[in-house]
């Protein structure tokens, strides 16, 4: 016979906030949302705050896919006034780079550019490859939306070497894409 233990509010928000991410993923939004708010409202009871803030960055992310830049802003600032608080370099950096997108989406870009500086600085501080490497292509895209292609050639080459060491699958299609747009930006339709 099985045994049945009540589970910890900590195993409670978590389950919630995995559910809730597997709901985002097969674009599920409403379902998800529901859980993500659940998940908020229950950490915030419990003082569990670090839970709000993935909830609220898991909200921006399933906002900003479904084209609500200005609500899924509003998570990602969220999230990373917690990264700021309580010093997570890594997370809020890699927030920075989802809001930038959001601001630049919107035609905010001085609002892109400052969330990027900030995150530069964090991902200099943390010495991750991989988040500098996610940085600077947020910024090629903010230059490549601003035509300052210039630079976009400058972030996709200091990107270039440390892709070939290290970083993640997600992280090379960026990159791609990114030299991609570039390259459709200059006329290069057969390098694209």
């Amino acid at each position: 016979e099985a045994l049945h233990l009540p589970l910890s509010p900590t195993h409670q928000i978590q389950g919630l906030l995995l559910a809730a991410d597997r709901l985002r993923q097969a674009a599920k939004r409403e379902e998800a949302a529901r859980l993500y708010n659940q998940v908020i409202d229950l950490s915030i009871k419990e003082q569990m705050r670090l839970f709000a803030a993935k909830a609220h960055g898991g909200l921006g992310i399933m906002l900003a896919e479904s084209g609500h830049l200005v609500a899924a802003a509003q998570h990602f600032e969220q999230q990373a006034a917690f990264a700021r608080v309580h010093g997570l370099s890594s997370q809020l950096a890699q927030t920075l780079c989802r809001l930038a997108s959001c601001y630049t989406q919107q035609g905010r870009v001085s609002h892109a550019q400052a969330a990027l500086q900030e995150a530069l600085h964090h991902a200099h501080q943390i010495e991750d490859p991989d988040v500098l490497i996610l940085v600077r292509l947020a910024m090629g895209r903010v230059f490549l939306n601003t035509g300052h292609l210039d630079r976009v050639q400058k972030a996709l080459d200091t990107s270039r070497s440390a892709l070939l060491t290290t970083s993640t699958l997600s992280l090379r299609l960026n990159y791609r894409d990114l030299q991609g747009l570039y390259r459709l930006r200059q006329g290069d339709w057969q390098a694209a």
